[in-house]
């Protein structure tokens, strides 16, 4: 079985919605099938809201018209396995931080 030991790469897709020229990047829980979905439904009902949940935890609602310009690009990113597993050294600050005894405030 040729290949077979190796490091397989995990992957995932992730979804960018552009309306009226502002991308945002959506939660890796979002499907490019049913945004298309939604988004067609609100063209051909004469406009309706659409939802998304945004990477960063928030969610917007656009007001989606037969005349709103909208882009759905679909990325497939490759998962760190280093990350994945916590297999990786963790961060540390380039700085000591133990100047007399004290956390500096960007640090806490």
């Amino acid at each position: 079985m040729q290949g077979y030991g190796r490091l397989m790469q995990q992957t995932i897709e992730r979804v960018h919605l552009t309306v009226a020229g502002v991308t945002h990047h959506l939660s890796p829980l979002e499907d490019a099938g049913d945004l298309k979905s939604a988004v067609l439904h609100a063209v051909r009902t004469g406009g309706d809201f659409v939802e998304v949940s945004l990477d960063a935890g928030q969610r917007l609602s656009f007001l989606i018209t037969a005349t709103t310009p909208v882009v759905i690009a679909v990325e497939t990113v490759v998962i760190a396995t280093e990350t994945a597993d916590r297999t990786a050294e963790t961060w540390r600050p380039e700085f000591d931080v133990t100047t007399e005894g004290e956390t500096p405030y960007d640090l806490l």
